[in-house]
């Protein structure tokens, strides 16, 4: 905890900030919401990944408690309250779906799915548009309901997500994981020799 205390700091101060006005290229890309959101998640990240979890109730109390605070203070979404009605309800969900990870048996296609989340994030905002270019082609009518669009568009970007993971993602990782460890290795044999 003590580790990730500067960062929650940074956060909470970037986050006050924001109601400030400032217009040079720091101030506006640190206190940015979507750059707040994500600073929130990599801290929640690195709790989990140093082997730490919260508990299903406290993940409970917290995603209520975000809920409450939402209703209270920020009923609709302006610039300014985006954390609010956005940032911290995402933050809690996920806190409740880590909390909920242990406790559920994943199928094995939920966990390929999870596994290439990344991915599929990476490639969505290019399969989603050549995606509904090609449906919108061969549909020259606009015969097709929206739904089955809809679904073909998702459906698309879920396989080139996924075979992106495994094609490139999965070896890109494996051979910089055995890079780092050769570099670290190098490193602690003799830290002179590592340029």
């Amino acid at each position: 905890m003590a580790e990730t205390f500067p960062v929650a700091v940074f956060l909470g101060f970037t986050s006050i900030l924001q109601f400030a006005h400032g217009s040079s290229v720091p101030f506006l890309f640190y206190t940015n919401p979507i750059v707040l959101e994500f600073v929130a998640g990599c801290c929640v990240g690195t709790y989990y990944a140093r082997g730490k979890q919260i508990s299903l109730s406290t993940a409970l109390v917290v995603l209520f408690s975000v809920i409450a605070f939402r209703t209270l203070y920020a009923p609709t979404l302006t610039v300014a309250n985006r954390p609010i009605v956005v940032g911290l309800p995402a933050l809690a969900i996920v806190v409740v779906a880590l909390a909920l990870e242990t406790k559920i048996r994943w199928s094995r296609f939920l966990s390929m799915l999870g596994d290439a989340s990344y991915s599929i994030y990476l490639t969505h905002v290019l399969t989603l548009p050549f995606g509904l270019k090609l449906i919108q082609m061969a549909d020259r009518q606009h015969g097709l309901p929206g739904d089955i669009v809809y679904l073909a568009v998702v459906l698309a970007s879920i396989f080139v997500g996924l075979a992106c993971h495994r094609l490139l993602e999965r070896p890109l990782s494996r051979a910089a994981g055995r890079w780092l460890t050769r570099r670290s290795n190098q490193w602690t044999a003799d830290p002179r020799t590592v340029a």
